[in-house]
C-alpha cells in the first residue's frame, strides 16, 4: 500500500518533529510502498451507515476471501479495530456528522501501518494535502452511483490480488 510524505510550506520544522519527512520544496505528495502487501490482509472494517450499499460491498469482499465487519460511524469503528485487528479500513466520505478525513487522521495514530481507504462521491479539495495529513491510502472517486463504487473497488481489488498470485505461480 502507499503513504505520503507531503509538505506544506511553513509546516516542514512541525513536520520532521512528529516523524514526516520534506522530500521535495514542492507541496504534492511523493508515494512510497510502506503498507502491509494486499496478500496480508485478510479483513476490511467498513464504515458505512447506509444497509444497501454496505450489502454491496460486503458481498464483493467476500467474494475475495475477505472478512468483513461493519461500522456505522466513528465510535463504533474504535472498539471494532480493538477487537478485531483488521488490517484495512473503508471509510465513507460521506458519514452524516463525521469527516472521513479526521477518522482517517485518528487511524494513524493508532495504527500507522493500518491500510486506509476513503470511497467519495466528489473529490475532495487540496487532494494532495489531504492524502498526507491524513494518512490515506487510497481515494476511491466514484460520482455517488453504487455500481460505480463496486466496479472501483472490485478493479483495486483485482490489481492488488494480481502481484501476490504471480509470486506464488
Amino acid at each position: 500500500m502507499l503513504t505520503s510524505t507531503c509538505m506544506l510550506r511553513g509546516l516542514e520544522g512541525y513536520a520532521k518533529s512528529v516523524g514526516f519527512e520534506n522530500r521535495s520544496a514542492s507541496p504534492r505528495c511523493q508515494l512510497k510502498e510502506t503498507r502491509k502487501p494486499f496478500a496480508t490482509i485478510g479483513s476490511v472494517a467498513v464504515v458505512e451507515f447506509r444497509d444497501e450499499v454496505f450489502a454491496s460491498i460486503a458481498h464483493l469482499l467476500r467474494r475475495y476471501k475477505l472478512e468483513t465487519y461493519r461500522a456505522e460511524n466513528a465510535t463504533e469503528l474504535a472498539g471494532l479495530i480493538v477487537r478485531r485487528q483488521t488490517e484495512l479500513v473503508l471509510l465513507s466520505a460521506t458519514q452524516p456528522d463525521e469527516s472521513a478525513w479526521l477518522t482517517s487522521a485518528k487511524l494513524r495514530i493508532i495504527d500507522a501501518h493500518r491500510s486506509v481507504w476513503i470511497y467519495t462521491p466528489n473529490r475532495p479539495s487540496a487532494l494532495d494535502e489531504w492524502l498526507g495529513m491524513a494518512g490515506v491510502d487510497d481515494i476511491i472517486l466514484y460520482g455517488g452511483v453504487l455500481h460505480s463504487l463496486i466496479d472501483s473497488l472490485q478493479l483495486r481489488l483485482a490489481f492488488r490480488e494480481a502481484p501476490a498470485r504471480r509470486v506464488s505461480a
